[in-house]
């Protein structure tokens, strides 16, 4: 069995904060998974440059089907 500061070691790795790993050892399994996608969001927000988030963002319904905007995929009624 690991130590609680070696599963934090650990955690920080996974990009957790220590804030965050300290969190998640606590927390029961549904505040968990609210922790892990809080982190996956953080990650997403810091490796992905804004103008390529923007094209990577599915369309509004009234717009096109729901893909990213940079394949430019529209509905046939839609010019």
């Amino acid at each position: 069995m690991i130590t609680r500061e070696e599963a934090i070691r650990q955690l920080e790795m996974l990009s957790m904060t220590k804030e965050e790993a300290e969190r998640f050892l606590d927390a029961p399994v549904e505040e968990r998974r609210k922790i892990v996608q809080g982190v996956q969001k953080r990650i997403r927000g810091e490796l992905m440059p804004p103008m390529f988030k923007e094209s990577l963002m599915p369309m509004s319904p009234e717009e096109g089907p729901p893909l990213p905007r940079r394949w430019e995929i529209r509905w046939p009624w839609k010019q």
